[in-house]
C-alpha cells in the first residue's frame, strides 16, 4: 500500500483534492433545502412521487396497474415511462413520502453525473480539461436545478447518456470485451425507460457505437449481438409497453410531434429549432426567462469558449479514445434532436441531454485557449481568472435565484400547493369540500391526494369523477370537488351540509375560514355555513 502511494506526485493529489472539493459543492448545491428550491412541487413531479408512493405500497400505480411497464399520469394524452417513479419508491419506504424524499433521486443522479462528467473529460483530454468540464458542470445553473426536480426529464437521461458515454470508454480500453459490452448495452437500453425523448436519444446511441464496433472492433457479429442482446434487455419494459400497448406507448408523441413531410419547410424547421436550443440566447443571455423548470441554462462566461471548443474540440480531444470529435457532433444532434423534433423550441426538458454535454464543449474552449499561451505564468493567470469569473458567475446566479420568490417558483404551481396544504387543517370537519378549478387545470386532484394525507390505497377506492379524453377532467375525488363557481352554485343549493370552499376570488356571502398569500396571489378559504375555525392540529 505504501508503495503504490508512494506512486502518486504532488500534483496528483492536488487533483484528487480538486475533484473532491467540486463534488462536495457540487451535492450540497443540489441536495440543501431540497423543498424550498424550486418552491413547493410541480405537478409531474408530484405524479412521480405520488405512483413512487403508490407503488411503494401497492406494488402498483395510483390507478392501481400493478408493476407498470408504462404510467397512465395525467390521462391518455400522458403515459410516461415509470422509471422515476421506481426509483422514488426506494427513498420513500426508507423516509417516507414527502417531497424530499421524491426529489433526493434526481440528487443522486446528479451528483453522480458530476463524477462522470470528470471521468470522461478527463479521459477525452486529460486532467485539466476534466477539472474544468466538472467545474462549469458543478456550477451550472442548468444542471443545478434539474439535480433539484423530480421529473423523469430532468435528471434520469442525462445520467444514463453520460454514465453510456463512460462505459462506452471504458469498452474500448478493454478492446470491447463482451462483458464491457454487455455492460454498455444495458446501460443505453435502460435510457429509453426514462423520458419519452430518450427512446430515439438511446436508439441513436446504439446505432452509433455499432458503427464505432464496424470500424474498429474485430469479430463484429458477435460483439453486435452482445451489445443488441443487453441493450434489449435493459430496454424490455419499453418493449413490452411498445408491443402490448403501442397506443399508450406513442401518446405523449402524438400529441407534441412535428407532422413529418420531405417538403423543405419542414426540414428548415427541424434546424431551425436545433439551432435555437443551442443558440446564445437560450443558453447563456436568457436569464429570468422561464423554460422548463429552468430559469438560466448556462453560466454566460462560458458563452465564447462554449463555441470556440464546439467548433475546434477536434484539437483538444485525444484520438485514442472511444468518443472522438465526430461522435461528440452525433451526441449533441442525439441530444437535441427530441426537441427539434417537436413543436415547442427551444425546450430545455426534451433537451436536457445536453446538460451532460455542453460543459465538456465549454472546457474544450477554455483548454483551446491555454495551450496557445506560450507563457507559463500568463496561462496559470489565465486559468485563475477564467475560474474566478465563472464562480463569480455562479454566485450572482445563486444570489438572483434564492432571493427572487418569482424564480424559485416558475413552472410551479406554488399558491395551490399551499392553499390545499392550509386546507388539510380544516377538511375534517367538512364532509363537502369544494375547490375552484378555475385557472389551475385538472392536475388539483393529486395535491388533494398528496397535501390531505390521501394514501394510494384510499385514492385508489375512493369515488371518482372525471373525463377521460385526453388529459383528466376530474370533478370529483372521494369528497373533494372540483368547481367552477356556477357548479359550485348548483352544489350548494342540493346540499344542507356545511362546504368547505377553497378560491382565488374574494367572496362576501361565505363564511371567511383562512387564506393563503403569495407575492402577487392569494387564496381564500370559506364554509358555505357558520364556520368551524378550529383546525385539527
Amino acid at each position: 500500500m505504501l508503495v503504490q502511494l508512494k506512486n502518486y506526485s504532488r500534483r496528483d493529489y492536488l487533483v484528487f483534492i480538486l475533484v473532491c472539493v467540486l463534488l462536495i459543492i457540487g451535492f450540497l448545491l443540489r441536495y440543501l433545502q431540497l423543498e424550498e428550491y424550486p418552491l413547493t412541487v410541480n405537478q409531474d413531479e408530484l405524479s412521480n412521487i405520488y405512483d413512487g408512493y403508490s407503488i411503494a405500497r401497492t406494488g402498483a400505480d395510483r390507478w392501481g396497474e400493478k408493476y407498470p411497464v408504462i404510467l397512465r399520469a395525467f390521462g391518455n394524452m400522458d403515459y410516461r415511462p415509470p422509471m422515476y417513479a421506481w426509483l422514488c419508491a426506494i427513498p420513500i419506504e426508507l423516509f417516507g413520502y414527502s417531497i424530499y424524499s421524491g426529489r433526493l433521486v434526481s440528487v443522486v443522479l446528479g451528483f453522480v453525473s458530476l463524477l462522470l462528467i470528470y471521468l470522461v473529460g478527463e479521459k477525452m483530454g486529460g486532467r485539466l480539461f476534466g477539472l474544468l468540464a466538472l467545474l462549469l458542470a458543478t456550477f451550472s445553473p442548468w444542471h443545478i436545478v434539474f439535480s433539484r426536480v423530480a421529473s423523469e426529464g430532468t435528471m434520469l437521461p442525462p445520467f444514463f447518456l453520460i454514465c453510456s458515454c463512460y462505459l462506452w470508454q471504458k469498452a474500448q480500453e478493454k478492446g470491447y470485451s463482451l462483458a464491457s459490452l454487455a455492460w454498455l448495452g444495458l446501460s443505453i437500453g435502460l435510457g429509453t425507460n426514462t423520458y419519452q425523448a430518450g427512446k430515439l436519444t438511446f436508439f441513436l446511441f446504439t446505432l452509433l457505437v455499432l458503427i464505432d464496433l464496424w470500424r474498429y472492433a474485430s469479430r463484429f457479429f458477435q460483439k453486435a449481438l452482445v451489445l443488441g442482446i443487453s441493450a434489449l434487455v435493459g430496454a424490455g419494459p419499453q418493449l413490452i409497453a411498445a408491443v402490448t400497448m403501442p397506443d399508450r406507448f406513442l401518446s405523449r408523441a402524438d400529441g407534441s410531434m412535428m407532422e413529418f413531410s420531405w417538403s423543405f419547410q419542414y426540414f428548415n424547421t427541424l434546424f431551425k429549432n436545433i439551432a435555437l436550443n443551442l443558440s446564445p440566447d437560450f443558453l447563456f443571455f436568457n436569464f429570468g426567462v422561464g423554460n422548463y423548470f429552468t430559469v438560466a441554462r448556462l453560466l454566460m462566461i462560458e458563452c465564447l469558449f462554449f463555441y470556440l471548443g464546439m467548433f475546434l474540440i477536434h484539437k483538444v480531444v485525444s484520438k485514442n479514445q472511444a468518443i472522438k470529435p465526430a461522435y461528440i457532433y452525433a451526441l449533441l444532434f442525439m441530444a437535441v434532436l427530441p426537441s427539434a423534433l417537436t413543436r415547442e423550441n427551444p425546450h430545455a426538458l426534451r433537451a436536457s441531454g445536453l446538460t451532460v454535454l455542453l460543459p465538456l464543449l465549454s472546457a474544450a474552449g477554455i483548454v483551446l485557449v491555454y495551450k496557445h499561451i506560450n507563457n507559463a505564468v500568463l496561462r496559470n493567470a489565465f486559468v485563475a481568472v477564467t475560474v474566478g469569473l465563472a464562480l463569480w458567475n455562479a454566485k450572482y446566479f445563486l444570489q438572483e435565484y434564492t432571493a427572487s420568490d418569482t424564480l424559485i417558483k416558475e413552472t410551479m404551481p406554488a399558491l395551490t400547493a399551499k392553499g390545499i396544504e392550509r386546507l388539510n387543517n380544516y377538511k375534517d370537519w367538512y364532509d363537502t369540500v369544494v375547490l375552484d378549478k378555475t385557472g389551475d387545470g385538472s392536475q388539483m386532484y393529486l395535491y388533494v391526494a398528496s397535501y390531505c394525507g390521501m394514501t394510494p390505497e384510499e385514492f385508489q377506492r375512493a369515488e371518482k369523477r372525471y373525463d377521460a379524453y385526453g388529459w383528466d377532467e376530474f370533478k370529483q375525488l372521494g369528497k373533494y370537488h372540483f368547481l367552477n363557481q356556477s357548479e359550485l352554485d348548483e352544489l350548494l343549493q342540493k346540499t344542507e351540509s356545511k362546504v368547505l370552499i377553497m378560491t382565488r376570488t374574494r367572496h362576501t356571502n361565505y363564511t371567511a375560514v383562512d387564506s393563503v398569500e403569495l407575492p402577487g396571489e392569494k387564496m381564500y378559504i370559506y364554509s358555505s355555513g357558520p364556520a368551524q375555525l378550529l383546525s385539527k392540529n
